[in-house]
């Protein structure tokens, strides 16, 4: 340069001739700024180049027909390969053939509208078998609008994958557990007042088994409050969720009778995270009445074994009273007023010798004489010894005896005598309430027993009251009207005769005593 400087110059030699003489023609180009460029492109290319090689991403670039022809180091050692053995392959050798229409169709789709598509690809690893991979797929674009080549770049998420099926088959499992559970199970959020204080739980999910238990469906409840769906039940709720609250943990009801429900349930709670806790519901009615019925069967054997010695012990002395009773009553020269005294004493001890007479029935536990006999004719029998006694104290009986019942191995005076008892109490009890009274009687098959139903319409049983009515000298007539003694002998008359007997009431609804007798004589309920 004229100014000293040296500068790259492109040099183009010519060989003329001009006007016969030979020259040599030269032309020089000042390409420094083209050389800077150049430099600028190939440091910026080797820049490019070490960012790529260090990426924990495999990247990886193809033209259309998919030969690759660049490939980073992650790649490489990805496939368990160089450079050289990958550059000039087909990029379809590396991913798993099932995987081919998905990617022929992206291809096809950005070769007619440039951009990028991500998807999930299955592809090979270095003879390991397969792995998942997010595919980000980029068209390369020329300056004349072609697409040139295609970049991909490849992350590994098949761990991912693995956890995110590991959830589903999780979830899946939650959700057969809890479809199929025999429990009732729901989850509740808690409502604070402003006080902070739990004042109202919304149910958030119930299972199939609480609808069941709680004759609701999920619609009913979903987005209600517990005390909307169960207002009867706030009092008592408030307290289990206060102690669920401040213990944090499970809280546990040993057993509630929910008389809305007509059931005994066992209800826990659990704590699953701020706000919410889930409610653990058993149905345990039956386990209730079974434990009910083993305990009743055991004080009925002891109390059984104490009455027998009892009556044998009454039985002379009292025997001996009636007896004087009987020669005072005889005498002629005696005042009226003693003759008066000595019937009553001979009514009275009339009356204690036929408690005696239930007692010995109670403590002997006396085998029925079976035969096989007609059940609604066992009805009609009783209905017939109290007709008079029924109309006059304005109660209406109403029957619904199925036709063609099977016979049934029963002893009859005996069956005879827990249904004359059943219907002793509730004509006592209507009369009581009403002065007269509705009693329905249904008989019916179920296939292993025959049921018979006595409803009647008085002043029901109190929920403390219902579980002692088959305990013996029970009662809540007034004093003299009865011994405590008909209905615990009656179970004891069902039990010998394989059957069950059992009462449903709540207070104010009247009751119904159920009797179900096994149409083979050895299975009951």
């Amino acid at each position: 340069h004229r100014d000293g400087d040296i500068f790259p110059i492109e040099l183009t030699l010519n060989y003329v001739i001009y006007n016969g003489q030979e020259y040599c023609l030269g032309i020089g180009r000042d390409i420094t700024e083209r050389q800077r460029i150049e430099e600028a492109l190939k440091a910026s290319v080797e820049k490019y180049r070490a960012v790529v090689e260090d990426q924990v991403e495999l990247i990886c670039r193809f033209v259309p027909d998919g030969t690759i022809t660049f490939a980073n180091r992650a790649f490489c050692e990805f496939y368990g390969k160089t450079s050289g053995e990958i550059v000039g392959k087909s990029y379809l050798a590396l991913i798993a053939e099932p995987q081919y229409p998905m990617f022929t169709a992206s291809i096809e789709e950005l070769l007619s509208d440039p951009g990028r598509v991500i998807f999930d690809i299955q592809t090979y690893h270095n003879g390991q078998g397969t792995r998942w991979m997010e595919q980000t797929l980029r068209a390369l674009v020329s300056s004349n609008g072609q697409v040139e080549k295609f970049q991909v770049v490849l992350r590994d998420i098949t761990d991912k994958r693995k956890a995110e099926q590991a959830l589903r088959d999780s979830q899946e499992q939650y959700q057969l557990v809890f479809d199929r559970m025999q429990d009732g199970f729901a989850v509740f959020e808690i409502l604070y007042d402003d006080n902070d204080v739990a004042a109202d739980a919304r149910f958030l999910e119930i299972n199939p088994a609480f609808e069941k238990i709680a004759g609701v469906t999920s619609n009913d409840v979903m987005g209600k409050t517990l005390w909307e769906v169960f207002p009867t039940m706030r009092l008592k709720s408030v307290d289990f969720w206060k102690e669920l609250i401040s213990k944090g943990k499970n809280v546990l009801i040993e057993q509630r009778y929910i008389m809305t429900l007509d059931k005994y349930l066992r209800i826990s709670g659990l704590s699953l995270k701020k706000g919410r806790y889930a409610v653990l519901v058993s149905d345990i009615t039956e386990q209730k009445k079974m434990m009910e019925k083993l305990i009743r069967a055991d004080r009925l054997s002891s109390l059984g074994e104490m009455a027998a010695g009892l009556v044998h012990e009454i039985n002379n002395p009292l025997t001996g009273v009636m007896g004087l009773a009987h020669l005072l009553s005889d005498k002629r020269d005696i005042p009226d007023s003693v003759r008066e005294d000595a019937g009553m004493i001979l009514k009275e001890a009339n009356r204690a010798a036929g408690i005696l007479k239930d007692f010995l029935v109670f403590a002997r536990g006396q085998k029925p004489d079976k035969q096989k006999a007609d059940i609604n004719s066992i009805i009609d029998s009783v209905l017939k010894l109290r007709r008079v006694y029924l109309k006059k104290s304005g109660i209406e009986v109403i029957t619904a005896l199925a036709e063609e019942l099977p016979e049934l191995l029963v002893d009859v005076s005996q069956i005879q005598q827990v249904f004359l008892n059943i219907v002793l109490n509730a004509e006592y009890f209507m009369c009581e309430v009403h002065g007269k009274g509705i009693l329905h009687i249904a008989t019916r098959n179920t296939g292993d027993t025959v049921q018979v139903a006595f409803t009647d319409d008085g002043p029901g049983i109190s929920e403390e009251d219902i579980s002692h009515v088959f305990n013996p000298f029970f009662t809540t007539k007034e004093l003299g009207k009865g011994t405590g003694l008909g209905l615990s002998i009656s179970y004891g008359v069902i039990k010998e005769h394989n059957g069950s007997i059992y009462v449903e009431s709540k207070p104010g609804h009247g009751a119904r005593f159920t009797v179900e007798l096994p149409v083979n004589g050895t299975k009951g309920r």
